[in-house]
């Protein structure tokens, strides 16, 4: 096998597994609908005597203590209190607490309206924490502390009970004495409010519907929803009380409730309405702390519980029934694992076919029926659920970013405050909760879209179902997010109809325009630039003096003008037009390498030229052509191992050039889509992402020429984007792999490593040692030819060749080159080392400003300055805001005009002086004027900020 098949069959198992997992989970499910059948008549026969029974008289009811936990409520609070009072109870035995931890003027409402209780004769109490100590958990016990009635009824603020809830549900509680809970039925006031909303109540309809009712009445455990449900003060003590160690008190009470002995039991027919969520990001909040709390019970109790003398198919329900949001972890590995499997492993058997296909219908299948059940159960059958249930299996996929997010924290153990669940109108106005971008799940949905158009490539349309359940559900979710945001930007920011924004906006359209038409003319054009260097650098350079205008635009503008969208759509425009630009003859090189790799053919070893090395670029596919054009056939590989492996997974695509160019399409597009997310962590305007995505360097060379250094982007942006967010040991290994894709990208791991202890150090040592390893039969020449280039070949650079000319002026001749590099690398050393000993007195190293200076300083140190090695700098260029870093990056396509001098020299390359003049010179000036007229490093700052010293364009607000 190649080891692209062995990653294949690696990442097979992997899917393999999970989709095991998840079909069990399915199976589960399917049995619990199994027990729900079975015991569905008698259960609804119970049902309908207790609601034919004589209720005792009042004399004889007991105490009750109505519980109503509020944070923050101003619009339903007092709809809640008013409601409750409705209630059928004798009012000398009926207490009503008010548990208020508000911190917003509602608890002046919440006064009031138990003021009002209390005037007309309601035993009635407010009481009002302002420590929230154990959040609704700590509520709920204080109130028990002030109050011993034997029963305690809870609601939640947004549901409404009916005047008769509590005479139906103590029924029970006071004919079996064993009886600790009863759970009332969710029902919806907003159901068809929204296509949210209606595909929620879906779902918890088939919760309460099948779930609950299975378990209560298999004498299964089920735990208490929180809300709607009266329980057994006794059983409450007997079971330890309310405790706040996990998020989902209500679920941990009520096992450990039934753990020490006590029954729980569900009537269906006891309907609570209440409001669902009515925005995606407040259901995505609600999912994020059931989630987290489920896998902290589930952490919690499930030694006691197979400790415990249940039987074993008690214990087995529990532990799935606490573990159930697993399954969204198990989705997010099985949809990342499947283009790969796919893309990397020869086609399957049929038996396998057939095991998949019965494991995706357990999966799916389970749940969807689930779901339709659920609905028949409470008589809502109809065509609905042909519009609502595909509704919500998009919805259940699309937030498993989300709640995996949520199981890993809970298992990693670190703790988060209770968030409650806006909803009405607080959803939209007094209690808001901060939006989610979707960029996570617009990343993850585009990577499963891949393995559908990966399938399609390579005939295996099989996957196609299951991927499709992803990418729709992960790209709506991630799309919906977007979409909120920008409303809510576009909420905030001036009218569309001002003037000036009108005219700025339209400014930026017009350079979008001019810009797809030079990208245009590049397309069009019959020759390539070795043919016609002046027309291609001059359109080039015609593209980045539009950026540089655009990029001026911004700068100087204090505000958005709401163009991020024009500018993602013009940036995609432009690389989809650079897919007609010629691909370098590095290309080929690249798909050579990669057949070697795919036949354990060691490239540090033997040269595209060794017959050995063509035979097996022949038997991969490989043209004549390709191999007839590979640029130094003669050399071995000096490539790093990881950007081998890159080239042999790119084979998998295609043996043709254009399989590179869609990788470094991919590439840089998820690179854009980071830097966007972390100008969001910085606080920083999207806008600025015009600075990375008009960039000409990046469709021109990344895409357009289909350099491999597009592969680094997303490694060094994402560590970044890592380190900003705390993830130190995350950020090293991102790093340390976009180093194993480029090695100038080491240089960026000072920061990350700086006052690290030395382990950290010999970490990266060691992930480049376990890289080399397999290629260690090469022995030396596995760095010869690298050492090779970097140490004899001098082409286009930018302080080298005036070092050398200075030295060649008063030294010998011998001496020139070593006191050259000796001279480059003491300055970069030293420069390097200022700048981080500086960044760590203000403990601002995870500044991407510090990486994108230290990428600068390398690249203007290196000897052989090929422009797209500027791919280093450029995702980091929005950040540094220099504006000698961004000429330097407007004038890359005069990199073309080499061609002049190639064309004179009869096709061999050569270095035009005059052009590399025109490259570097008037941007090392520029950058040696804001070196001067910016002396000195920021002062200390939050990460968040990005301080002034080192911004040479004006800062936007």
């Amino acid at each position: 096998m190649s080891p692209t098949e062995i990653l294949g069959s690696v990442f097979a198992v992997i899917y393999a597994l999970t989709m095991t997992l998840l079909a069990l989970q399915g199976a589960h499910l399917l049995w619990m609908l199994g027990r729900w059948w079975h015991h569905r008549a008698a259960a609804l026969r119970q049902e309908a005597a207790e609601r034919s029974q004589q209720i005792p008289a009042d004399e004889q009811l007991p105490r009750v203590l109505v519980q109503l936990p509020v944070f923050n409520e101003r619009d339903m609070v007092e709809r809640l209190v008013d409601c409750v009072a409705q209630l059928d109870w004798p009012r000398e035995k009926l207490a009503i607490q008010l548990l208020d931890d508000s911190t917003d003027d509602s608890t002046e409402i919440g006064k009031a309206a138990i003021a009002r209780l209390q005037s007309q004769g309601f035993m009635a109490s407010y009481l009002h924490r302002v420590d929230r100590v154990g959040f609704k958990a700590g509520a709920l016990d204080a109130g028990m502390e002030a109050d011993d009635a034997p029963f305690i009824a809870i609601f939640d603020a947004d549901f409404v009970p009916d005047p008769s809830f509590l005479k139906r549900a103590m029924i029970p509680l006071l004919q079996e004495e064993d009886l600790a809970l009863v759970q009332g039925r969710w029902e919806h006031l907003n159901r068809q409010d929204k296509a949210i909303t209606a595909a929620q109540a879906v779902g918890i309809d088939a919760h309460f519907a099948i779930e609950q009712s299975a378990r209560a009445w298999s004498g299964l455990a089920m735990n208490f929803n929180g809300t709607c449900g009266v329980w057994r003060r006794s059983a409450i003590i007997a079971g330890g009380g309310w405790e706040h160690d996990t998020l989902t008190e209500d679920m941990d009470l009520s096992y450990r409730v039934q753990l020490a002995g006590w029954r729980c039991t569900y009537r269906v027919g006891l309907a609570v309405p209440g409001e669902l969520p009515p925005t995606l990001p407040a259901f995505m909040q609600q999912q994020f702390r059931w989630a987290k709390g489920s896998i902290q019970t589930a952490k919690k109790l499930l030694g006691p519980i197979w400790k415990s003398k249940w039987g074993l198919h008690r214990k087995t329900a529990a532990t799935m029934h606490l573990c159930h949001y697993m399954v969204h972890p198990l989705m997010l590995i099985a949809m990342i694992s499947a283009p790969s499997a796919l893309w990397l492993t020869p086609a399957l058997p049929v038996w396998m076919w057939w095991f998949g296909a019965i494991i995706f219908c357990l999966g799916a299948g389970a749940p969807l029926l689930t779901y339709a059940v659920g609905q028949f159960a409470l008589g809502r059958g109809g065509w609905h659920l042909f519009r609502d249930i595909p509704r919500l299996a998009a919805l259940g996929t699309g937030i498993a970013i989300n709640n995996t997010r949520a199981c890993m924290e809970a298992l990693r153990g670190k703790e988060s405050a209770f968030e409650r669940t806006p909803k009405g109108k607080s959803a939209s106005s007094t209690y808001r909760i901060k939006r989610k971008h979707g960029g996570w799940e617009l990343v993850a949905g585009c990577w499963a879209a891949s393995g559908i158009i990966i399938g399609a490539i390579i005939d295996r349309s099989w996957i196609a179902p299951v991927l499709l359940i992803y990418a729709s559900g992960l790209l709506s979710v991630g799309g919906s997010l977007l979409w909120g945001r920008w409303k809510e930007y576009k909420a905030l920011r001036p009218k569309a109809h001002n003037p000036r924004l009108v005219r700025r906006w339209m400014v930026l359209a017009a350079i979008a325009v001019l810009s797809v038409a030079g990208y245009s003319a590049l397309a069009l054009h019959p020759h390539t630039w070795r043919q016609d260097p002046i027309f291609f650098g001059g359109i080039g350079l015609g593209l980045g003096v539009l950026w540089l205008i655009a990029v001026a635009c911004i700068s100087t503008w204090k505000r958005s003008v709401g163009a991020l969208p024009l500018i993602i759509a013009t940036a995609v425009v432009m690389r989809l037009l650079s897919f007609a630009i010629a691909p370098s003859d590095d290309v080929n090189r690249y798909l050579v390498e990669g057949a070697q790799i795919e036949a354990w053919h060691n490239p540090y070893s033997f040269a595209p030229s060794e017959p050995s090395t063509i035979s097996i670029a022949h038997g991969a596919g490989i043209s004549q052509q390709v191999l007839n054009e590979v640029n130094h056939p003669t050399v071995t590989a000096s490539y790093p191992p990881f950007t081998l492996f890159m080239h042999a997974l790119v084979l998998r695509i295609s043996p043709e050039p254009w399989a590179m160019q869609l990788a470094a399409f991919v590439a840089e597009g998820i690179a854009l889509i980071l830097v966007l997310l972390l100008l969001a962590r910085l606080g920083m305007r999207r806008d600025w992402l015009l600075v990375a995505a008009w960039c000409p360097l990046a469709p021109l060379f990344a895409v357009g020429e289909a350099h491999d250094d597009a592969i680094m982007m997303p490694l060094v942006v994402g560590a970044i984007l890592l380190a900003v967010m705390g993830k130190e040991k995350r950020s090293l290994l991102a790093m340390g792999s976009a180093a194993l894709v480029k090695p100038f990208a080491a240089w960026l791991l000072l920061p990350l490593l700086w006052g690290q202890s030395w382990k950290r150090w010999l970490a990266m040592i060691a992930l480049a040692v376990i890289a080399y390893l397999p290629f260690s039969g090469a022995g030396w020449g596995m760095f010869a030819t690298f050492a090779s280039f970097g140490t004899e070949l001098s082409f286009n650079a930018v302080l080298e060749p005036i070092v050398r000319s200075l030295y060649g002026m008063v030294v010998p001749e011998h001496l020139v080159r070593p006191l050259t590099v000796l001279s480059l690398v003491s300055f970069l050393a030293g420069a390097s080392i200022w700048l981080l000993r500086r960044y760590a007195r203000d403990h601002n190293l995870r500044d991407p400003r510090l990486a994108a200076t230290l990428a600068t300083l390398l690249l203007l140190c290196l000897p052989t300055l090929h422009i797209w090695y500027l791919l280093l700098v450029l995702p980091l260029a929005p950040f540094i805001r220099s504006w000698g870093v961004l000429l330097w990056l407007a004038l890359t396509p005069a990199y073309w005009l080499h061609g002049i001098a190639i064309q004179a020299n009869g096709g061999q390359w050569t270095e035009d002086h005059m052009v590399r003049s025109l490259m570097h010179l008037p941007p090392l000036l520029l950058l040696i004027w804001e070196s001067l007229g910016k002396p000195g490093l920021p002062p200390p700052s939050k990460p968040q900020s990005i301080p002034q010293n080192l911004v040479s364009m004006e800062q936007p607000s």
